[in-house]
């Protein structure tokens, strides 16, 4: 695909990384994009899509299902925005008859968790979104938002809802529309600070993060339990040390400071002095 004459979903993650020289060779024809031909992890991500909406689908029967819902695969995404012209393709489009939702598919390393890919993808979720909103603003059919359906190496699949963010998006767009002043009157431009806008906001799952910074009650909770914490691990690693000293062939033992009781389901310690045992 020739990538030089618009903004793509993986054009505006570099954006707002921030890697704005390197972009702007590649839209004025100076540089070419990267050769992803023979990386790895890219073509599984491209060989697993298939099957990434398979699984997705299965999961989710009978929402999904095809007797309820059209399913779109590469859906063309393009739009012009102001003289900023868009192009993305969506893995998958869910249309059922009121709604509709984007799929989106990701293949990566056992190690990365949900988090860090919401994190390192939402500028190309959020713009799909929006893209998807301009299209089908004249239609019936709402976008209920993205789901991210996620293969984590061969053992784990995690799949999450994003809903679109106004505010973010604004931001994103005003970004990149800054950034495409400089491919139309070919003036380099520098790289800029990677943006990191607050994502709390923006609902996962229909649910959102939530700051308690400023909640005097919660952080006086929780530096309670912060300051208990260690105590809590020692007096955790005491007891397995105690409970390693104790026999096959005796059902208490007992000192000054403390009895402890053995029974074929349970131990218990009493510390002399203190009515708990624990």
């Amino acid at each position: 695909m020739d990538r030089q004459g618009f903004i793509g979903g993986t054009d505006a993650i570099r954006i707002m990384n921030g890697q704005w020289v390197d972009l702007y060779l590649e839209k004025i024809g100076e540089t070419q994009p990267e050769d992803l031909s023979g990386v790895l992890p890219v073509q599984l991500g491209i060989w697993t899509e298939e099957f990434n909406i398979n699984w997705f689908i299965e999961k989710h029967q009978p929402v999904f299902s095809l007797g309820n819902t059209k399913i779109y695969k590469q859906q063309a995404l393009v739009f012009h925005e102001g003289y900023v012209p868009y192009k993305g393709a969506a893995d998958a489009m869910l249309v059922q008859p009121d709604k509709s939702w984007i799929l989106e598919c990701k293949h990566t390393n056992a190690f990365t968790n949900m988090t860090e890919i919401i994190d390192r993808y939402m500028p190309q979720l959020q713009l799909y979104m929006w893209l998807h909103q301009k299209l089908y603003e004249d239609q019936d059919v709402k976008c209920d938002g993205l789901f991210l359906s996620v293969i984590f190496g061969n053992t784990k699949w995690e799949k999450k809802h994003i809903s679109y963010d106004e505010v973010y998006t604004m931001n994103m767009m005003a970004k990149i529309t800054q950034f495409w002043e400089h491919v139309i009157k070919k003036v380099p431009p520098s790289n800029r600070d990677a943006e990191t806008p607050d994502i709390s906001s923006i609902p996962i799952d229909r649910k959102v993060k939530m700051n308690m910074n400023r909640n005097n009650e919660w952080m006086s909770d929780a530096h309670d339990y912060v300051e208990t914490l260690q105590s809590a691990k020692k007096n955790e690693a005491a007891k397995k040390k105690l409970m390693s000293h104790i026999p096959d062939d005796v059902y208490q033992m007992d000192c000054d400071l403390l009895t402890v009781n053995i029974t074929e389901k349970r131990r218990t310690i009493k510390v002399k002095g203190k009515a708990n045992d624990s």
